[in-house]
């Protein structure tokens, strides 16, 4: 199912640089969301009430996480908006 095949030429065009905007919105998302974590690995953490490893594994993990449901929604058509 084509939800574009009815739209004129202008309209498919305005509905593709609105979801290229928004997936570009959404990958500098992502990098802010990782740069933080990185912050947190690399400056943040000391070992007095967890290990620095145990914090990294963690933080990658979540990491991880955000990740596979921001590219989860891409691979079905979705806009992630946050």
């Amino acid at each position: 199912m084509n939800l574009f095949s009815d739209l004129n030429s202008e309209n498919h065009d305005q509905i593709l640089k609105y979801l290229r905007f928004f997936r570009h919105k959404k990958d500098g998302i992502i990098h802010d969301i990782e740069r933080e974590f990185n912050y947190l690995k690399n400056d943040r953490l000391d070992e007095n009430m967890f290990t620095k490893e145990d914090m990294i594994e963690y933080s990658e993990f979540m990491a991880a996480a955000i990740q596979v449901i921001a590219y989860t929604e891409d691979l079905y058509g979705h806009v992630l908006l946050f």
